[in-house]
């Protein structure tokens, strides 16, 4: 049996249960638009946390989907797991969205400007995402192509757990500074409701990873979710892929999200953070520049 969504979201929980608890009711709330939308929970968490999302989802009486990987297999890994499941129960859409759990938005509002764009030319839209913790938008995540330089620059930034934390510091800094001159959280309904009234999406390189749609299109042509890194460099996958493709890479500055930046990662030891980065980074350089 084939069941047919405008908008499939898979999102991909590790050990942060409250947040996709929020997500899926987000989810729940919706009226009137069964069959359009579908939320997938990915539960990656191990140990103790491991079944607690299930569990409390059931206890709220929520109706996402949550489907345990038994490992903790990382953000794609997580999502293409996701889609496996998805397809073996004989789910079809239009929109796949990928997204991390601690997102705030409204699907039917998402969806509805995904379905207004034509699939058969645009591979991935990133949507107007603007950040909790400091208000700053995190698209368009790249406007264009990095230079070979640039990413092999940062590859050798990368290198090192002393020049990656200090870049990582001086760009903290940088954000820091934005979040006091825009006033912060003071900022950001302004802002969502501003970028509410845009309507024209704009060609861009790359998306920020937080929340992608990708189209059908990108799946037909033979795109997928194999991002060889654990974590980190989704972005440039993504946007290589549909490169590849033949597809544009679009921001559509009137689909508006909320994003709780790091509540994921945040769980994961610095020093294991920085083998990922350090991974994806080198991977992305040496693939793709």
């Amino acid at each position: 049996m084939t069941t047919k969504v405008d908008g499939l979201f898979v999102a991909v929980n590790y050990n942060t249960t409250l947040q996709a608890l929020a997500l899926a009711r987000q989810f729940d709330s919706l009226s009137g638009v069964t069959g359009k939308v579908l939320l997938i929970l990915v539960d990656n968490s191990v140990g103790d946390n491991a079944g607690a999302l299930a569990r409390t989802l059931a206890e709220a009486g929520s109706k996402a989907v949550c489907v345990a990987s038994g490992n903790n297999l990382g953000y794609f890994g997580g999502a293409r797991f996701g889609l496996e499941y998805a397809r073996s129960s004989g789910i079809v859409f239009d929109w796949l969205i990928v997204s991390n759990v601690d997102l705030r938005f409204d699907p039917d509002s998402a969806v509805a400007g995904f379905a207004a764009l034509d699939t058969n030319v645009i591979g991935v839209v990133a949507p107007n995402i603007i950040s909790t913790a400091t208000g700053r938008a995190l698209n368009p995540f790249m406007r264009a192509r990095p230079s070979m330089l640039r990413m092999h620059f940062y590859k050798w930034v990368f290198r090192s757990y002393p020049t990656m934390w200090v870049y990582e510091w001086l760009a903290g800094i940088r954000g820091r500074l934005y979040a006091a001159i825009v006033g912060q959280l003071g900022h950001l309904s302004a802002n969502l409701q501003a970028a509410a009234s845009l309507s024209i999406v704009k060609p861009i390189y790359a998306g920020h990873g937080s929340m992608l749609a990708i189209s059908r299109q990108f799946f037909e042509r033979g795109g997928d979710l194999d991002h060889a890194s654990f974590l980190f460099g989704e972005e440039i996958f993504v946007a290589e892929t549909a490169r590849r493709l033949g597809l544009a890479v679009v921001w559509h500055p009137g689909i508006a999200v909320e994003h709780a930046e790091h509540a994921s990662i945040g769980k994961l030891p610095s020093r294991h953070l920085y083998r990922f980065l350090r991974d994806a980074t080198a991977h992305s350089a040496n693939t793709y520049f």
